[in-house]
Parts: C-alpha cells; structure tokens; sequence
C-alpha cells in the first residue's frame, strides 16, 4: 500500500519494486539505493563519461545498503525526495542562465554571456555524470568566449571562437536536460517509496499502539507502566551522557555508563540493550568517540523504537500533516504514563491507535 503525505491512501500497492525490506517486527528496514559513483568518475575522466552519455549507458555507480528504523526511514525518504525536486529547480535556473548567455554572444554582448555562464558553473555542483559533462562544457565555452573578446569584434578570429562557444553551450544544455529527465523519473520513484516506507510506519505504530493499550488492561498494568518508566529514565540518562563522550568528560562518562550497564544486566529481557552498552564502553576506552556515540544511539533507540514519546518526537519531526493528531496524543499518553495515570494513558493510546488503523483497513 502507498500512503501519501496527506495521509490518502494512493494504491493498494507500489507499482515498482521499493528495495526497502522491513526486519525486527518491522520496527526496522534495509534500504537499497544506488549513487553515482564520483570516484569512479574520476578513474575514466571526462572523455569515458561523454561515451557514456553519448551510448545513453548507466553512469558508474555504487550500491549503498542503510539500515534504520521505520520512523526515521519515512524521513529520509522524504529528504531524498525533496533533494529531487530541488535539483529540477537548480538545473531549470541554470538551464535558463545558459539560454540567456546564447542570445548574449549571438548578439556580441561576449561579457554578459560570461558573466551568465561563470554563475552558472558556480551554481551547478558536480555530482552526476551529465553535470560534470554540463561543467566542462562551461569552461571550454567560456575559453572560447574569453578569447573572442579579445579579438576585434567582426574578425575571423573573433568568429573563430565565438561560433564554437555556442555550439558548446548548446552541448552543456542538452547534458541538463538529459539530467532533469533522469531526476524527474527518480523523483516520482522516490516519492512511490517514501509513501511505501509511511505505510510500514504507520503499520507499525498502529500495532505497538494496539499492543501497549492492550498490556494496559489486567494485573499487569501497572508492571508495565514501571517498565515504560524505567526505560524512559535510561533513555534520558543515555541522551545525557551523549554529550561527555569525550576525553575532557572521561571518568563521569565511564561511571555513567557502568551504572546503566549494571542496572539494565539485572533486567529481563535487556540483553541486547547490554550488548550496546559493552560496545559504547570499549569504543570509548579505545578513544573511538564516533563508534561510542553510534553505540549509545543504537542504545536509545532499542529502548525507545515501541514508546510513543519517540513516536511522537519522528512524526513532529517528519511534519505529515495528518499524523498531527496521533501525534498530540501520544505525548499525552507519555505524560499520562509517567504518572501512572492508567486510564488516561489506555484511552490516549486506543484513540491514536484508532487514527492510524484507519487508512490501513
């Protein structure tokens, strides 16, 4: 099923394979991109890509596989898309530039066209093939250009060089447009995944909604209350201790995350949150601050993925308009829960489970 960002559902489901494979519960995804590889652009240098665009073959590219939760997955589907769009608007400013420059030295006003071209290049960064080709385009234009005007205006010379600089110019439009149709086809598959990636989010919140309303009838509400609470109180404790990982903060960040580690060891079910723990530790006696942090964060997440404080932080984050309601009551329910109001939070959670349930029937 695709789910748009208003919250329509826009088909049963995708018409194109999404490469997006859900795991743990579909509290988590892999996701499969492919990227332009710059460095092997670089390997075969600017004549094998012009044979590549003249064969109309796939620029060099690499495989990229990310693994992350659902919630923030939608996000960076939707970052990705949005890159799509601006990229369009980018290559139409500068496709419009070149245009300018064209009419400028068709009718002799050489520095204009110059000056046209020079802001062109500078707006126009070098991240696909038909960019690069576009770039280099550009400056041997703007060689020509350069050196027409320094010839007496009406010359053979001036002709000589001034004729080429059109035809170049012309060269590095059409490498854009080939570019902006490119983009336009991965826009809309872009947009098709991140609408997938909302569906299995919205699936999964509707079920640890349903599940958490449910663990809140019985004997047992109030054991998972304490439980919620407790988790929450380390996922604060982590969030702070994030911020000493450094040499300056050593022995603090140690004795923190030994006290974590001793409580979470005494509790059932928390295994794997220790295991996060104990890399977060070595990493920081290795001084590997980057690891450190990424083993705590992966610690907060483990504790957090099924709580709707983190689901209402992602979706305040992700801004779908029609996830605004679910979003208002899940941090009501959060409140509600860390003070042990037990029938507040059960119809605050029921409620929100509700609205997402809707568009997945």
């Amino acid at each position: 099923m695709l789910i748009g960002s208003n919250g329509n559902v826009i088909r049963a489901e995708p018409c194109r394979n999404p490469k997006v494979r859900p795991v743990c519960g579909g509290s988590h995804v892999y996701a499969d991109f492919r990227r332009d590889s710059l460095r092997r652009f670089g390997k075969i240098g600017i004549a094998g890509l012009e044979r590549h665009y003249r064969a109309k073959t796939p620029a060099p590219s690499k495989s990229i596989r990310i693994y992350t939760d659902v919630l923030r997955a939608v996000r960076m589907a939707k970052h990705i898309r949005e890159g799509y769009r601006n990229e369009i608007s980018q290559i139409a400013r500068v496709r419009d530039s070149l245009e300018l420059a064209v009419k400028g030295t068709s009718s002799d006003s050489l520095f204009e066209a110059i000056s046209l071209i020079d802001d062109a290049y500078h707006i126009l960064p070098k991240r696909s093939l038909h960019k690069i080709l576009a770039r280099a385009k550009m400056i041997s234009a703007l060689n020509e250009l350069l050196c027409a005007a320094s010839m007496q205006e009406g010359s053979f010379e001036y002709f000589k060089h001034r004729n080429p600089a059109i035809s170049l110019i012309h060269a590095s439009i059409a490498r854009l447009q080939r570019r902006e149709e490119a983009v336009l086809c991965l826009a809309q598959y872009a947009e098709e995944r991140e609408n997938y990636l909302r569906f299995l989010r919205d699936t999964y919140v509707h079920g640890r909604l349903e599940s958490l309303a449910g663990a809140l009838w019985g004997n047992g509400a109030y054991a998972v209350i304490n439980a919620y609470i407790d988790d929450y109180d380390t996922h604060q404790r982590l969030q702070e201790l994030s911020v000493l990982c450094d040499d300056v903060h050593s022995a603090e960040f140690l004795k923190g995350l030994i006290e974590i580690g001793q409580r979470a060891s005494s509790r059932k079910g928390k295994w794997r949150l220790v295991e996060h723990l104990r890399n977060a530790y070595r990493n920081f006696i290795k001084k590997d601050y980057t690891r450190t942090g990424e083993s705590l964060n992966e610690a907060m997440v483990f504790l957090a993925i099924n709580k709707p404080f983190y689901f209402a932080q992602q979706l305040e984050l992700t801004a779908d308009a029609y996830t605004r309601d679910v979003e208002l009551l899940m941090q009501d329910a959060h409140m509600c829960l860390l003070s042990a109001n037990l029938l507040k939070a059960r119809e605050c959670l029921t409620d929100a489970a509700a609205l997402t349930g809707i568009r997945l029937k």
